[in-house]
């Protein structure tokens, strides 16, 4: 299942700042949508988002 979806992977995309998780996948689509200016369900871009260390 992994590895099909690798496959498909032609671009990675990198926050450059901390995201809040606490905010779930509603704002992440959002982040997606309104910074990177992409299709948040593209089926061949993989999004990486990190958050703060406490």
């Amino acid at each position: 299942m992994l590895n099909s979806f690798i496959q498909n992977i032609q671009h990675i995309y990198i926050a450059c700042q901390a995201t809040d998780f606490r905010k779930q996948i509603d704002s992440l689509v959002a982040l997606v949508t309104m910074q990177f200016k992409l299709d948040p369900f593209s089926e061949s871009c993989a999004f990486i988002f990190y958050n703060h260390r406490r």
